[in-house]
């Protein structure tokens, strides 16, 4: 029990290490060696690195990032783990085995969490094409008995077949989720330009998060903001809501932009008092009305269910009260903000669905890289202050950047041989001058960094 706990207090402690490092030495130019928090330490492979000149020399300029995710800690733990999570991503990347809950039983799969969705829809479409032929066979046996009940000469076959239903035992399969159809709330169609902030700067205090910063957002844009904890993507989202305002620069909103922002506290921001349904009966347009038995039934609101008071929910159920609040609302512009919060797979899989469709632009922060794969066809990363922009999902955001990476650093390589190479050449050109006159020369060459 002890070395359980202890793993899992490791496990925790370098989950949140993982974005605290320090650079404590370099091996060659493409290896750095970085020291965790949780004093391990871990050799990676590959840097981050941007130039600045100094001295008419283009210095380079070592930017390290933690390689040591999470995903990759518990690949290589040599332990059981035992999670729960509604991260499909991470789930595909980490576990082996799923077990799956499901009427009062568990039910393992070999393979990750792809692969349980590909065993269990066969097992269940097996299992669905069994009850199908038990109804029948119940069915014929039925027949047979009641036809058959009154007449002597087929009592004893009568009699049998009342036995063997008698040991029949019901095949029981998972109820299929609920298909929700559900027409968006009429909206006006925005201009062509939605939203854009021009050479932003926003600081708090001594912290400067943003300086000089632009962003362009067009209809039908599907951005996803990426980055770091605490890089600025919820600050970038609140300037774009208009929630905060820029210290210096400009935001303007496009020609009939309807906007609907999803703040990380929508739930706190319930009233209490009202019910379920109450809660979204009083924002939504009359005609959204009889569609919000529907748009509950999504986010798993059933029978009495809609009946509670807001105050009284779990903290998952007031999140995917909010997101359903925000649903009912004529809107042609989407910021969301850690929307998939609480919520649980089934939740998560009908509310992506429901924004595969959506017409209009939407800018999205999420921790579920699947989630982000079917909605969004933009990336914005942010990084030190900067915003980088990729085109396509998630998936196609770390191709790129991989192969950016991969150009920044044989960019690397070379200047470092053009380095090495002039600096040999100043070598050999000190030992040209005569003896007098060497000791200036080399106090020359140091005060120029080395480098002739």
């Amino acid at each position: 029990m002890t070395r359980i706990l202890f793993h899992i207090l490791l496990l925790s402690s370098l989950s949140f290490s993982l974005l605290s490092y320090e650079v404590v030495g370099i091996g060659n130019h493409s290896d750095i060696i970085y020291q965790l928090n949780a004093s391990a330490t871990k050799k990676v492979r590959g840097i981050y690195f941007s130039t600045r000149n100094s001295n008419s020399w283009t210095q380079p300029e070592l930017i390290p990032i933690p390689f040591l995710t999470t995903e990759e800690y518990l690949g290589a733990y040599p332990f059981a783990v035992i999670l729960v999570s509604h991260d499909r991503y991470f789930l595909d990347a980490v576990v082996t085995r799923i077990t799956d809950l499901n009427l009062r039983k568990l039910t393992d799969y070999v393979g990750n969490y792809s692969k349980y969705v590909a065993q269990r829809d066969a097992m269940l479409e097996r299992l669905r094409q069994a009850k199908k032929e038990q109804d029948e066979e119940v069915a014929r046996v039925k027949m047979f008995i009641d036809r058959f009940r009154y007449q002597a000469t087929k009592a004893a076959q009568v009699q049998s077949r009342i036995k063997l239903l008698e040991k029949v035992v019901p095949i029981e399969v998972p109820p299929e989720r609920k298909r929700i159809h559900f027409t968006f709330p009429a909206c006006t169609k925005s201009g062509r330009t939605v939203l854009e902030l021009k050479h932003v700067r926003k600081a708090y205090g001594p912290l400067t998060v943003f300086k000089d910063l632009s962003l362009h957002i067009e209809r039908g844009d599907r951005i996803a903001l990426v980055g770091p904890n605490g890089s600025g993507k919820s600050t970038l989202m609140r300037m774009l809501s208009a929630e905060e305002a820029p210290d210096t620069g400009a935001r303007t909103e496009g020609h009939q932009v309807v906007l609907e922002y999803f703040a990380q506290d929508e739930a706190a921001r319930l009233t209490p008092t009202l019910t379920v349904y109450e809660t979204l009966a009083s924002g939504s347009p009359t005609d959204m009305v009889p569609a919000i038995r529907n748009i509950l039934g999504g986010f798993l609101f059933s029978g009495d269910d809609v009946y509670k008071k807001a105050g009284v929910l779990s903290g998952g159920e007031r999140t995917r009260l909010a997101v359903a609040r925000m649903l009912l609302r004529p809107s042609n512009t989407l910021l969301l903000d850690e929307p998939t919060n609480h919520l649980d797979l089934e939740a998560l899989i009908w509310f992506q669905e429901y924004l595969t469709t959506y017409p209009g632009a939407i800018v999205v922060i999420s921790h579920d890289r699947e989630f982000l794969n079917h909605i969004v066809s933009g990336i914005v990363e942010i990084r030190s202050s900067k915003l980088n922009r990729y085109r396509g999902n998630y998936d196609d955001f770390l191709v790129q950047r991989a192969a950016a990476e991969e150009q920044l650093l044989a960019a690397y390589k070379n200047q470092q041989k053009e380095i090495e190479r002039l600096h040999t050449a100043g070598q050999a050109t000190l030992h040209r001058f005569p003896d007098p006159t060497r000791a200036v020369a080399q106090r020359m060459h140091a005060r120029h960094g080395g480098h002739a």
